[in-house]
């Protein structure tokens, strides 16, 4: 275990009693850990505060944390510019509902003063 801080097999902490090298042995076990702490929250608190012990675990919870707001952030853009667009052609067809509404009208005006049966 010579990537790990701390050099003990287990560590206790105020939750319990973790196995470090389960949960934080090599690249590959950080990795799981630190995705499964922050995308899917199936790690106890133990592990979790252990996170930050375990310096491969460290590096990885932050760049996952800045992963996930990127993409939790374009996520949110493209879900803003596609209610904006359906905003914006709901406006235009109503726009053009009102238009169509309003020639109708004058239409109906023009050929009641305009049509030879109306007695001018």
């Amino acid at each position: 275990s010579a990537m790990l801080l701390l050099q003990e097999e287990y560590q206790s902490t105020a939750t319990g009693t973790i196995d470090l090298w389960y949960n934080f042995g090599d690249i590959f076990r950080a990795f799981h850990t630190a995705l499964d702490i922050f995308l899917f929250g199936s790690k106890g608190d133990a592990v979790e505060s252990a996170l930050l012990e375990v310096w491969p675990a460290r590096y990885i919870a932050v760049v996952l944390q800045v992963l996930v707001q990127i993409v939790l952030l374009n996520l949110l853009i493209a879900k803003l510019s596609d209610a904006y667009a359906k905003i914006k052609a709901s406006s235009l067809l109503a726009s053009n509902f009102q238009q169509a509404i309003l020639l109708i009208e004058y239409e109906i005006l023009a050929r009641v003063i305009f049509s030879p049966r109306s007695g001018r």
